[in-house]
């Protein structure tokens, strides 16, 4: 199936988009069959396109779309990307080129704004396959699963650390992963700024007890150091536990205000002759004001109360109730 102006058109009407090419900012193309990308010149204004599902086998056709923000191709036929195809598209911010026929990474270097690369199920066999990442710093989350990939642990963590914006890794899939032993708790002892790797998030004390294994060298004096980690972290929030629990205790123990003499006080500071005996000189507390509105119906409500006291309840108490 070819991508005619006229076909764009009809489609665009189909999908109650605008007439006018440049007025659209997204444009919906997956499983259409489509062998190439053409006519798109008109379409300046795209922010996003889906091209999902096709046979196209060449990126060759997008160079006029310039505010192009996020471009979905995967399941397609594409072997490379070529030379110059992409360096337009500076605002290029999600990139998503999984199944397709991938062998080599290159010519992502213009993509300044590249913050999410998907290229699973693809054919990379190697690291230097994926080398050209060093040239893409602003990449924060990066999908390789289920390629072909494979190498040492310190070249993978050498690539790895040349992306300072790194923050989230799919490697799951590849041979490199079971050749690494204690696979993650290197990377994340590695990377301080990973947060997710693979099929879970990076939580905060799954870090302390990689970094303290890692720390230790691995082995036996890891796993020592693990285990007295955790027994560190366990015993953190135990006393967490107990520092809420008292907290809490505190308020559920506190007595009830009590409006008397014209204002409020607290049930433990009225003796047993009903005198106030709180004391209100030497503390620094100054509790703050409450509104108007709510200190005249604390008022009206104790009155309401008082009046009840072996007397039928008042009309307003009923309705309150």
């Amino acid at each position: 199936m070819e991508m005619t102006k006229e076909w764009l058109k009809k489609h665009c009407k189909e999908q109650n988009q605008y007439g006018t090419p440049a007025l659209n900012d997204k444009l919906y193309l997956h499983f259409k069959g489509f062998h190439a990308i053409e006519n798109l010149e008109e379409y300046t204004g795209l922010k996003a396109l889906f091209l999902e599902g096709n046979a196209i086998d060449s990126l060759d056709g997008l160079q006029g779309l310039t505010n192009l923000k996020c471009l979905f191709i995967q399941q397609n036929c594409i072997p490379e990307i070529e030379e110059g195809v992409l360096d337009t598209l500076t605002e290029l911010s999600n990139f998503n080129l999984s199944n397709n026929n991938i062998r080599k990474l290159q010519n992502l270097q213009n993509l300044t704004c590249l913050h999410t690369l998907q290229l699973a199920n693809n054919f990379l066999p190697n690291i230097e396959s994926i080398s050209h990442l060093r040239e893409c710093p602003s990449i924060s989350v990066l999908d390789l699963s289920n390629n072909k990939i494979e190498g040492t642990y310190e070249e993978l963590i050498e690539l790895l650390k040349a992306m300072p914006n790194l923050s989230v890794v799919y490697l799951k899939g590849n041979p490199i992963v079971n050749n690494i032993k204690s696979y993650r708790k290197n990377l994340i002892a590695s990377m301080p700024k990973l947060t997710y790797l693979d099929d879970r998030p990076v939580f905060p004390n799954e870090r302390r007890c990689a970094e303290a294994w890692y720390a230790a060298g691995g082995g036996k004096e890891g796993l020592e150091a693990e285990r007295m980690e955790r027994e560190k972290i366990a015993e953190e929030k135990k006393a967490e536990d107990d520092r809420q629990y008292q907290f809490m205790k505190k308020i559920v123990d506190r007595k009830p205000l009590v409006y008397k003499d014209g204002r409020y006080v607290r049930r433990d500071d009225i003796d047993v002759d009903g005198e106030d005996i709180s004391d209100d000189e030497g503390s620094d507390y100054e509790e703050e004001e409450e509104p108007e509105e709510l200190v005249a119906a604390r008022k009206r409500l104790a009155e309401l109360q008082a009046a009840n006291r072996g007397v039928e309840k008042p009309v307003e108490l009923i309705q309150a109730q």
